[in-house]
């Protein structure tokens, strides 16, 4: 017999890493943002990454 699992959220790319990441067309999204002086802080909340996880996106140029 096959039950529904209520609640169970879909596959994100980040499983099994420590944090999540953002793919390359996000983080350069991120970058012209927050360039453009949007807040890191609602940046981070949109993205679901903490603000931590923001500023070394911002710090890198990848």
């Amino acid at each position: 017999m096959i039950t529904a699992q209520v609640g169970r959220l879909p596959p994100m790319p980040w499983f099994g890493s420590r944090f999540p990441y953002l793919l390359p067309g996000q983080a350069a999204d991120l970058r012209v943002r927050a360039a453009a002086g949007e807040q890191k802080a609602k940046l981070a909340r949109e993205f679901g990454i903490r603000r931590e996880t923001l500023y070394q996106y911002l710090r890198t140029d990848d």
